[in-house]
């Protein structure tokens, strides 16, 4: 990394995640700091959309370091796209992409990729989505720190659409990394996505398509108990999760008697 990157954009490509990332920064924090904070936190469901875009509207981008600016343009871009305002998220992508040049970090290159493919996926261009998912992957080194969670993206779109074996190279690689950077119980939810495939949705799920997927873990992955309790305790925290937040989910683990046992062979 380059002596003179701005803090902020440091911190992000250390930690893609960036956690309490105003705590750690040097002083005295400039409007765009905290705007850009709000952005980030926005996109991860902390702050209102519109809260954080009304911040990234108050800033005066002027004389801001271009990594930075970057950073904060395909933010910005990301948060209108997930407040389905598709033309301000591609005017705002249109102005972060002359700051791309060779010494651009591919952490940074691929933030406007992934901006493209969130405009696409809002548009329901999903041929688009898979192909921003495609040339991310061969941007970022394997061993950068958000390899792993693009790589999971990835994984879970193609799962979703019921084709995760066509990823047999990214699962290896996620199984093997999923403890070192947290990421198993988002694993465990790629795989019970593959599972449903086209079968139906997440909402849709009923405690015979639990049932039917206890005994997938065990005949078919081969999975030993404790494996499978911790599936399950994954899928009752998003079901949990997912009944909280629509009226119109019913968790299938709500009085239900699963019983988790290795079968008789």
């Amino acid at each position: 990394m380059g002596k003179n990157m701005h803090s902020f954009v440091r911190s992000f490509l250390e930690n893609p995640l960036i956690e309490n990332i105003l705590s750690d920064l040097p002083g005295p924090l400039t409007p765009l700091d905290r705007a850009l904070d709000k952005l980030l936190r926005a996109s991860s469901g902390e702050v209102p959309l519109s809260r954080a875009l009304h911040a990234a509207e108050a800033v005066d981008l002027k004389g801001y370091d271009p990594d930075l600016l970057l950073l904060f343009l395909c933010s910005w871009a990301g948060v209108a796209a997930r407040a389905n305002k598709a033309d301000e998220a591609r005017a705002l992508l249109h102005r972060a992409t002359p700051l791309i040049g060779a010494d651009t970090p591919p952490e940074l290159r691929v933030r406007a990729l992934g901006i493209e493919g969130l405009i696409a996926r809002v548009e329901g261009n999903l041929g688009r989505r898979e192909e921003t998912y495609n040339e991310i992957i061969a941007i970022l080194p394997e061993n950068s720190p958000h390899y792993p969670g693009w790589l999971m993206n990835r994984y879970l779109f193609f799962a979703r659409l019921g084709r995760a074996e066509e990823l047999p190279r990214d699962l290896a690689f996620l199984d093997a990394a999923a403890d070192r950077y947290g990421i198993r119980s988002t694993l465990d939810l790629a795989r019970f996505s593959q599972f449903l495939g086209k079968r139906g949705t997440v909402a849709s799920c009923d405690r015979t398509v639990i049932h039917n997927y206890v005994r997938h873990l065990f005949d078919v992955r081969a999975l030993k108990e404790a494996s499978v309790k911790r599936h399950l305790a994954t899928l009752r925290s998003l079901f949990h999760w997912l009944e909280d937040d629509d009226e119109s989910i019913e968790d299938p683990f709500r009085g239900a008697r699963i019983r988790i046992r290795m079968p008789k062979r």
